[in-house]
């Protein structure tokens, strides 16, 4: 990595970590979603991002800038292999099936874990890379980290909510 990429890497994990700092603002999941769209939108320049929400090992779309998707849908292969394994899959659309995919020259899925429980993926498209190199994975691993532990906080936020109202209806019905 020469000295200009080594800035240019530099300047983008602080974006990133700027990001970070936002996501840890958030209050729900959807939030998540449309920070981390923008994120991916502005500091990627890349028009077609996805993300994933996973959860019980069910995945299913959050957010979507791609017109073909909506919130609910079932993702892609790509998308499932990265919950599933855990690991980034970097695609160059190399199948003739991929290849009838508008143009799409490289898809990169990222999941993002808390501990080995993945919560999201984060999916991009590209009609001009012909392959996402690192200069793409290891920022989009830290904006994929940074947006599973939002996801993971608001999740336990969540779940203590729930657990303060059981308390406080098992209580009411002992008084």
């Amino acid at each position: 990595m020469g000295t200009d990429e080594h800035s240019e890497f530099a300047e983008r994990v602080a974006d990133l970590n700027k990001y970070g700092r936002a996501f840890n603002q958030c209050e729900s999941v959807d939030e998540v979603v449309s920070l981390t769209l923008e994120a991916v939108t502005i500091l990627f320049e890349l028009g077609d991002v996805t993300v994933v929400k996973v959860r019980d090992g069910d995945l299913q779309v959050a957010g979507s800038t791609n017109p073909r998707l909506s919130a609910g849908d079932s993702p892609g292969a790509v998308a499932r292999e990265a919950a599933e394994t855990g690991q980034t899959v970097v695609d160059e659309m190399t199948s003739e099936a991929d290849a009838s995919d508008a143009g799409t020259t490289a898809v990169l899925a990222v999941p993002g874990a808390v501990v080995d429980e993945v919560t999201l993926v984060v999916v991009a498209r590209s009609t001009a890379v012909e392959s996402f190199g690192e200069e793409y994975v290891r920022p989009m691993e830290i904006l994929a980290a940074h947006g599973a532990t939002a996801v993971g906080n608001i999740r336990s936020r969540e779940r203590l909510e729930r657990a303060r109202q059981d308390l406080a209806t098992r209580k009411e019905m002992v008084e």
